[in-house]
């Protein structure tokens, strides 16, 4: 496997990105106006490195020492260029048995045996060296119902001795980072960064986090692990009768996963109290005749929590009323949403019923189930029950709306100019680092991010990280 590291033309370690299988590589997020050297790495199946090499004069490859910490003067400077792009065709210097350069117009190519190689003494010394201290999640807490995570941590050192770091989230408890496994894209200096959505039911996930140095090389790796719980009850049930004579009724619930139970006759969360689960228990209706709404919430352990909502009628001791006429419509919902019924739930044989989904903000209608059918919606978010002629039970989930890109709008004032400019598309979480700079004899005067004053994260840079809206960001110069 192979894959280049990019340092500045007198300075410090900049991103790595990977070559591809063809030993083909592209880099277009470097700014225009840096001028860079490149340090060509390969890695076994393991994720040692058994090869170093920096491209030199006509792109040929000069030994690194792994015991440099200042870019060699040797190692060829490229400009990357405002218009024209930069090829390279490197070759290795190095010949040896298990690596061999394959040279073709406009690529690098790369083909290794199946020998094992390992990593230096000396080089397993250094990644050992743990800097990062008090990884930890914020808050602190045992279990997670939130579907981001943040983390923060510190370091022993500081200044540009601490140099940046590789983050990663996911549920593998050894994972290192290494150059094999290093999220592509240049590590952050900042020790606080918040995970993509994490959805799980009791499962346990790890942070890893792993210091850079200036010259590019890759610390021990931290890791803290923490439990993520984003599953509310499911199957939400309430069984009371369709008609009664009482103010007082028999209430049979069921939810899978529940733990405690709010009962209300005025709405969700709202005239009642949590109490520990109960199967089954007496419940009083408010007085008078007529139908009767239930709003039954139900909670887990980790206090995520659903709803289910049914009618019930009060009739007159001498008036049969509707009684075996009457059907009725339950309806669970987990929390990230509700319904407006177009009539009551209790329904006589024969009618109809329009069901409207309401969802949160920031949330739609995901699977919509009618006796465990899974049914579909109106365009409006909309479902007809029609020619009631039994009881039915409705069970509604919600899921995040899926957002494709946000956008961020840099610019710069006059004498300077900011990289990349314009209109730019970014993914949800992802982070993208934007360079400053001043024309000759002129220096940065102020950085607005979103219309407000802002400080540059990293020198003249500035970084958005784990980025869930639009941004704009103007740079000004004096």
């Amino acid at each position: 496997m192979g894959s280049y590291d990019v340092f500045k033309e007198h300075g410090d370690f900049i991103k790595k990105s990977p070559v591809d299988q063809n030993g083909n590589f592209a880099d277009t997020t470097i700014s225009p106006d840096t001028r860079v050297r490149l340090k060509f790495v390969f890695i076994d199946s393991r994720g040692n490195i058994i090869l170093e090499e920096w491209a030199g004069v006509d792109d040929i490859g000069i030994p690194a020492s792994e015991y440099e910490e200042v870019t060699p003067i040797y190692a060829k400077i490229y400009d990357t260029g405002y218009d024209t792009a930069t090829s390279i065709n490197f070759r290795l210097c190095k010949n040896i048995d298990e690596i061999t350069s394959l040279v073709s117009s406009g690529q690098f190519s790369l083909a290794r045996a199946d020998k094992d190689f390992d990593e230096p003494a000396s080089r397993k010394e250094r990644r050992d060296e743990t800097r990062i201290l008090n990884l930890r999640p914020i808050p602190q807490k045992k279990v997670f119902t939130e579907l981001n995570v943040t983390m923060s941590w510190e370091s022993s050192l500081t200044g540009e001795e601490e140099g940046k770091y590789y983050y990663l989230f996911n549920r593998e408890k050894d994972f290192e980072i290494t150059k094999r496994t290093a999220p592509r894209g240049r590590p952050l200096r900042v020790k606080t960064v918040t995970s993509q959505m994490l959805i799980g039911n009791h499962k346990l996930y790890y942070c890893h986090v792993a210091r850079v140095d200036k010259r590019g090389r890759i610390r021990a790796t931290s890791s803290t692990e923490f439990m993520v719980d984003t599953v509310p009850p499911l199957h939400g049930t309430v069984i009371v009768p369709k008609t009664t004579t009482d103010l007082s009724i028999p209430m049979i619930a069921g939810a899978t996963g529940a733990i405690r139970l709010y009962i209300s006759n005025i709405n969700y969360g709202e005239g009642g109290k949590w109490e520990d689960w109960s199967q089954e228990k007496l419940w009083r209706l408010l007085d008078g005749s007529g139908i009767k709404k239930l709003y039954v919430m139900f909670k887990d352990v980790s206090g995520n929590t659903s709803k289910a909502f049914i009618t019930t009628e009060i009739v007159d001791p001498g008036d049969p009323g509707d009684g075996d006429g009457l059907q009725s419509i339950t309806i669970n919902t987990d929390s990230n949403g509700t319904v407006a019924l177009s009539g009551n739930s209790m329904i006589a044989n024969g009618e109809d019923l329009i069901v409207t989904i309401l969802p949160n903000q920031g949330y739609e209608p995901d699977k919509i189930r009618v006796d465990g059918r899974e049914v579909s919606l109106s365009e409006d978010n909309r479902y007809k029950f029609i020619n009631i002629q039994k009881d039915y039970v409705m069970d509604i989930s919600f899921r995040p709306v899926p957002t494709t890109s946000f956008v961020i709008n840099a610019s710069a004032g006059i004498c300077g100019s900011i990289f990349p400019a314009g209109q730019i598309k970014v993914n949800p979480d992802s982070n993208i680092i934007f360079t400053i700079t001043p024309v000759a004899g002129y220096k940065i005067a102020g950085l607005e991010v979103d219309g407000k004053p802002a400080e540059l994260t990293d020198g003249n840079s500035y970084v958005f990280t784990n980025i869930s809206e639009n941004h704009s960001i103007k740079a000004k110069f004096e």
